[in-house]
């Protein structure tokens, strides 16, 4: 993402007034750049023991089926992007 704000800021196009940016994963450094980027906050302790849970099943009990995994995620709004405003 740091290389997208800087080829947004070298092509004039200002975060959030012209695009908005939102990362996944609530790295320390989303807050440290400018603007701070609003991300995903997802529980990767929770994914780990999904994706263990998978392979386990995979590997030792030969079951390859599909399946959808389903985890915790919070989005913490900073200034990459702006709230949409209810325009009544």
């Amino acid at each position: 993402f740091v290389g997208v704000l800087q080829a947004f800021n070298e092509n004039k196009i200002t975060v959030p007034t012209d695009t908005a940016i939102i990362s996944i994963n609530d790295i320390d450094i989303a807050r440290y750049v400018s603007p701070p980027l609003t991300t995903f906050h997802i529980d990767t302790d929770d994914l780990a023991a999904q994706a263990i849970t998978t392979l386990k099943d995979t590997i030792i009990f030969d079951r390859s089926q599909k399946r959808m995994v389903l985890v915790d995620a919070k989005l913490i709004f900073w200034k990459s992007f702006v709230k949409p405003t209810n325009k009544s």
